[in-house]
């Protein structure tokens, strides 16, 4: 709670050791030779999550500090490319830290980030054989930066057919959850992005619809 990250950001030694693998130049060999380290970094990440969604300036101040520090953008941004299964709680745990810098405006995360970030969250959603914890939190957090609008905008101008594939999650044979995600994208998409209307009407609507009413008769 507010109460708990305020006494951890107020203790100078805890937060050295937490925020220190973050900040590591040999992060990203550490966690490819040593599994004990992988866990350890882990633990840490989700402290820093829940430290920088605190909504007192501590936590404004953290998630600041680590914005401008490239050593630490740098690590989030390999972690995302790490390719083993061990790996994928610390890319849970990046794409999660990555999100809250990138939706906190004051922070300004840098473009080039945001694009490595949103590639990967795209990626991991629209893949069928992606672990379920990783794609739920990759569509979520998509979800979340498709609701402003600068985000939408680019998502919708940089990837080519973007909506239609995530239409295409809908379908029946995906897990609800992940329709559910997928609708919630395609609303904030089309909110913010002007669509072709024929497109609209003609593709994305009716399957959108098929989908919705297949949801209701299964409640």
């Amino acid at each position: 709670d507010q109460h708990n990250c305020r006494d951890i950001c107020s203790t100078p030694d805890l937060m050295a050791k937490i925020m220190s693998p973050i900040y590591s130049e040999t992060l990203i060999q550490d966690i490819s030779t040593m599994s004990a380290w992988q866990d350890l970094v882990n633990g840490g990440f989700r402290v820093v999550h829940r430290l920088i969604r605190a909504t007192e300036w501590t936590g404004r101040r953290l998630a600041h500090e680590i914005s401008c520090s490239e050593q630490a953008v740098s690590n989030l941004e390999r972690i995302l490319d790490q390719g083993s299964t061990a790996s994928q709680t610390l890319q849970i745990q990046a794409i999660e830290i990555l999100t809250e810098l990138a939706l906190d405006p004051p922070i300004n995360l840098a473009t080039e980030t945001k694009e490595k970030l949103i590639n990967k969250q795209l990626k991991v959603f629209l893949n069928e054989g992606t672990e379920e914890n990783l794609k739920v939190t990759a569509g979520k957090t998509l979800a979340l930066l498709s609701k402003t609008a600068t985000i939408s905008v680019c998502i919708m101008s940089k990837y080519n057919n973007i909506a239609d594939q995530v239409t295409e999650m809908l379908d029946a044979k995906n897990k609800i959850i992940y329709r559910t995600i997928a609708a919630e994208i395609l609303e904030n998409l089309c909110t913010h992005h002007a669509m072709d209307t024929e497109h609209v009407r003609d593709t994305l609507l009716p399957k959108v619809t098929v989908q919705i009413c297949l949801c209701n008769s299964n409640i």
